[in-house]
């Protein structure tokens, strides 16, 4: 299936060779992409030598998963973990050339198994480099560089047991499935953050100031109900609010910075594409919260528009790092009071609480009431009419709102992923709702024929 050829390439006047990898007739793209990123400027033995070890990786991979690499790492939204916990196992079979996965003409001495392998390990890396940017995560640039951290640390580290002639890092999934919050987690993050009044002081909340615990709860309760991006909650200004003539709805003005010249951030917040500008409508009590903190808690003496700015002088405007001091306190709180969501032998346990997390809460919560609303509608529509009910179609169309709220491109597929929990839970709802049905039916069976 796999081939590797050689080409002769004219560069101005000089003819060089060249070698690219083939499935059948078509070039392997990410291959392709290796090749044109890295491998171009190598000498044509060296590119021979890199596609035979990718060539065995890609073999592998299609001999244990029944599809291409391509097609896994692409629907994976080109997440390169999970090309790197397989390494261990790939290596393993490498080794052994296990026939489950390679052919006798794979067959070759282990000093050559280390060199293919360590070939793979620098393919790898090229995918990290690459796919782990802000270009393809919406994540912040620390998130970014400690998820690369981890994979080359990784990679790193079976590169170093191939040297010593060590057990690789044996390849095994990560002990937290999911990425977003349950209710019953929200619950208890909503009695951390509750700030205190004059009646009452709370106690869990791991901020002492009254005026700090107002806005660190308006910052945590914007990201869990309207799904805000870091970088978009820190530009939004005073004037990002705004209400409608009558004054009957209430909104949240999602843009650049009308003048960024005032932004003296050294990471400046920016919108992540034409999609992310948008209008969302806010609950009438959000807005007053807003409007609360607007009036006595943010300092008058601030000298910008930015809407949320720090409590002491100079009253600069929170960063990123600010944000995620604020949610690591709220999550050393979290694990205190609530170990029981923090322990990894629970299915819908969570590593920690991050704005990340929040907005993936967000979207499988926000995705679950549209899937419900738009399935109402169309049960209406059905009495009506007759039809059938199209489950797909009422995905697609909750996926679709899901998308223009949460600043998606239409065609975005991110919204699969953050909705991860609520698309696992239909599934197996549905199932188990199958298993009684089937279950019933025996039951009457057997009844009948008593």
């Amino acid at each position: 299936m796999y081939s590797i050829k050689r080409f002769k390439f004219r560069n101005n006047t000089e003819v060089n060779d060249v070698c690219l990898m083939f499935d059948e007739s078509k070039p392997v793209m990410y291959a392709l992409l290796y090749f044109s990123d890295r491998l171009i400027s190598k000498a044509p033995t060296t590119q021979y030598a890199s596609f035979q070890a990718i060539k065995l990786f890609y073999q592998y991979w299609q001999s244990k998963f029944g599809e291409s690499f391509c097609k896994s790492f692409y629907q994976a939204d080109h997440n390169p973990e999970l090309a790197v916990i397989e390494f261990g196992d790939f290596y393993t079979g490498l080794c052994s050339r296990n026939p489950n996965h390679f052919n006798k003409y794979d067959q070759m001495s282990p000093q050559t198994a280390d060199i293919r392998a360590k070939a793979v390990i620098q393919f790898l890396e090229y995918l990290v480099d690459k796919y782990v940017s802000g270009y393809y995560l919406e994540e912040t640039s620390q998130s970014i560089n400690e998820q690369q951290k981890y994979l080359f640390k990784r990679l790193n580290d079976n590169r170093n047991s191939i040297k010593n002639g060590n057990k690789l890092i044996s390849a095994r999934p990560s002990q937290y499935i999911f990425k977003s919050l349950t209710r019953d987690m929200v619950a208890a993050i909503y009695r951390i953050i509750l700030p205190s009044n004059l009646n009452k002081k709370n106690d869990l909340n791991p901020f002492k100031r009254k005026d700090i615990q107002l806005r660190n709860f308006l910052i945590i309760r914007l990201l869990l109900n309207y799904g805000l991006r870091v970088g978009e909650l820190l530009l939004l200004e005073k004037q990002s609010l705004k209400t409608n003539i009558s004054g009957s709805t209430y909104n949240l003005i999602i843009s650049n910075l009308s003048d960024s010249s005032e932004d003296i951030r050294r990471i400046r917040p920016r919108i992540k594409n034409q999609f992310s500008v948008r209008i969302i409508e806010l609950e009438k009590i959000d807005y007053e919260f807003l409007m609360i903190y607007l009036g006595e808690i943010r300092p008058k003496q601030s000298n910008h528009q930015i809407l949320f700015s720090s409590q002491n002088t100079p009253y600069s405007p929170l960063t990123y790092e600010s944000i995620r001091a604020i949610f690591s306190a709220v999550d050393r709180a979290f694990s205190v009071n609530n170990p029981e969501f923090k322990d990894s032998n629970y299915i819908d346990s969570i590593a920690s609480l991050t704005p990340h997390v929040a907005r993936h809460t967000w979207a499988t919560m926000t995705l679950s009431y549209l899937y419900e609303s738009i399935g109402r509608n169309h049960e209406a529509a059905q009495k009506i009419t007759h039809s059938n009910m199209n489950t797909g179609r009422i995905m697609d169309e909750a996926k679709e709102q899901l998308r223009t709220v949460g600043g998606w491109a239409l065609k975005s597929t991110i919204p699969d992923r953050y909705a991860k929990r609520f698309l696992s839970e239909q599934a197996n709802r549905s199932n188990v709702q199958r298993i009684q049905h089937d279950l019933s039916c025996s039951i009457e069976l057997e009844n009948l024929e008593s």
